[in-house]
């Protein structure tokens, strides 16, 4: 069973959940402007952020933002990962982009090699930090809509690899995939990915 306490982030109360008769001995000190300098580790999507403070009994306390506002905090057992924590907030993409879409690892399940079933492609833009509109990683979409293309097998997505690093461009001698965009400093790094 969990309770609320109350912790004070840069001033502002907010809510800190805890499981009853688990209230840590000491909490770091987020009195001040630069309490998120102190993070030991943290992840945002732009928009939303989480900053990770190690706690002296092995736990960690996650402060979670919006448009840089504290709004919430809560003690989390050492072993699982602001990955894990982010994975359970509501989302309404897949999972993979998701995380990456936080700068986090997007967990992706790349085939055995004996596996030949359905398959999808994990498309990872090469573009230069900071570039203004660089598309974000994310899985190939069916054309001209927003579901994801799933290949029924695993040589079906190979080809469409295959054809994307090989596919001829109105330059001579250059392949489609290196007729770069503006901030694009390389072709995009596709990925095969077992589906399901």
């Amino acid at each position: 069973m969990s309770t609320d306490r109350k912790i004070s982030v840069d001033g502002r109360e907010i809510n800190l959940t805890v499981w009853v008769g688990e209230m840590p001995a000491a909490l770091p000190d987020l009195s001040g402007e630069d309490w998120r300098d102190s993070a030991n580790d943290s992840a945002d999507n732009d928009i939303d952020s989480i900053y990770r403070f190690a706690l002296a009994d092995g736990r960690w306390l996650d402060v979670e933002s919006t448009q840089g506002c504290p709004i919430a905090a809560q003690v989390l057992e050492s072993s699982e990962s602001i990955a894990s924590h982010v994975r359970e907030w509501y989302h309404d993409c897949d999972d993979a982009e998701w995380l990456s879409c936080w700068g986090l690892d997007p967990l992706l399940d790349e085939p055995a090699d004996d596996w030949d079933g359905p398959c999808r492609v994990w498309c990872e833009p090469q573009y230069h930090a900071g570039t203004c509109g660089a598309p974000q990683p994310g899985f190939i979409r069916e054309e001209n809509s927003e579901a994801i293309r799933e290949f029924a097998t695993r040589a079906e997505a190979q080809a469409y690899i295959d054809e994307y690093y090989s596919a001829p461009s109105a330059y001579d001698g250059i392949k489609a995939c290196n007729v770069l965009s503006h901030g694009q400093y390389a072709a995009d790094k596709l990925t095969l990915v077992q589906a399901g």
